[in-house]
């Protein structure tokens, strides 16, 4: 079956020449007399082959191989001219759409008719997603079938630099997200020592504690035999020496509870005895043991009169600990002046507050001072002693009750320490007079 002279795009000439291409240099390049002969034909499509700006490849009209390529079509795949040549036409691109390139090559071989500009996606010599407009059209010469094909490819070039650029932010994302992976599983192993050692650490303080608070409980208790004369009768110095036996191994004795109680809190052995807590006798519980510290510092501890009287629903020990450590830390860090603590209801909430005429705190400081062992004057130099775990402790205690300890401060100033511990709510009664649980 004879057909007409078909162009690359398609459209079909009155000339009884085939053009592979849209340029109109290529007509004379294909023209070519019946008497030439085939032979004269593939040479001349070949000096066309050569000169096209595209990939373009000559495939066997039977065989579907390729018969001959321009130097671009051998990029395409990375393969040099002599392994290409007679070899399966889609079998020498890297191409993901290899079986489409070879069907359409059959149907055009069959049919005639010319396919423009259909769209492949292929595959690179970078191993890169290319996508392609592929042409192919049968080469006729007066009306008589050449028993060529052109093969033509288009590098859609913007695309591919798209699809790159799309495939490098993936690939660097890939990386991150990788990256991010081995860190976040490196810092969950750390975290986790760090709680375990943090642990160790917390149950050895509490345990050494105890060792520690038995055999200076039995210093402290042969002290109140001697003192008393139980014993025999003391002389006036042996009774100052044993006064100051007893007042160190108190400080001591402080100290080491201070200890296990961070220690306790920390592994959650604290437990809390919750009951209902009359303020005025908490405050005086507390006085009782602050009054004499300030007196021997020439301070005076002021109390404001409670406007009513409030109800804690706490446990008294933790309460009076944490009490203690503020206050404390009033005096220690006051040398003059007065110490003065003001109680009042706010919501549902009782709140102690605590003003000193201290050293005060610098404002990148607040935050610290409840970090255990963490002191406002640090190194060898420090004029001011203690352990610095009043004040973490306080705070540790105070949230395990349901409250919390806050300071504002100003330098020179002094400081001011705000306890909040929740009130006593008593139960509600219905109609009946049933009391309802809180």
């Amino acid at each position: 079956m004879a057909h007409k002279p078909i162009r690359h795009d398609g459209h079909r000439r009155s000339e009884q020449t085939v053009t592979p291409d849209a340029s109109k240099s290529s007509d004379s390049a294909l023209r070519a007399p019946a008497s030439r002969g085939l032979a004269e034909v593939a040479t001349a499509l070949r000096t066309y082959v050569e000169r096209a700006p595209h990939p373009v490849a000559l495939i066997d009209d039977q065989r579907i191989a390729v018969h001959y390529a321009n130097p671009a079509f051998h990029g395409l795949g990375g393969t040099a001219a002599e392994l290409i040549l007679g070899r399966e036409a889609a079998d020498v691109v890297l191409s993901a759409g290899a079986t489409t390139i070879a069907t359409l090559l059959r149907r055009v071989s069959e049919t005639g008719e010319p396919v423009g500009e259909v769209n492949v996606d292929a595959v690179d010599t970078a191993r890169m997603i290319a996508p392609w407009a592929v042409s192919i059209w049968p080469v006729a010469s007066r009306g008589r079938r050449s028993g060529f094909l052109m093969l033509q490819v288009r590098i859609l070039t913007g695309q591919v630099r798209a699809r790159r650029r799309r495939t490098d932010v993936a690939d660097e994302m890939r990386e991150i997200n990788e990256r991010l992976l081995v860190a976040s599983l490196r810092e969950a192993e750390l975290r986790d020592k760090a709680e375990a050692a943090n642990d160790a650490k917390s149950v050895f303080l509490a345990t050494m504690s105890h060792e520690l608070r038995t055999p200076l409980a039995a210093i402290i208790g042969y002290q109140d035999l001697l003192a008393g004369a139980i014993t025999g009768p003391i002389t006036e110095a042996q009774r100052v020496q044993l006064a100051r036996i007893k007042q160190s191994a108190g400080h001591l004795l402080a100290l080491i509870d201070q200890v296990l109680t961070l220690a306790c809190v920390e592994v959650d052995r604290e437990t809390v005895d919750r009951r209902s807590v009359n303020v005025s006798a908490l405050i005086e519980s507390v006085a009782a043991l602050i009054v004499p510290v300030a007196a021997a510092k020439g301070l005076t501890l002021a109390v404001d009169p409670l406007r009513c009287q409030l109800t804690l629903d706490t446990d008294f020990l933790k309460a009076r600990q944490i009490l203690l450590n503020v206050l404390g830390n009033a005096v220690k860090f006051s040398e003059h002046g007065t110490v003065r603590m003001t109680v009042r209801a706010n919501g549902g909430y009782a709140e102690f507050e605590v003003r000193d005429s201290g050293i005060g705190i610098a404002p990148q400081h607040l935050d610290r001072v409840f970090d255990a062992f963490w002191q406002v004057q640090q190194g060898s130099t420090r004029t001011i002693g203690g352990s610095g775990l009043g004040l973490s402790v306080a705070r540790r205690l105070s949230r395990l009750l349901d409250g919390d300890v806050t300071v504002t401060s100003s330098v020179g100033v002094g400081s001011i320490f705000t306890l909040r511990l929740p009130l006593y709510q008593p139960p509600r009664a219905d109609i009946s007079g049933s009391a309802l649980p809180k």
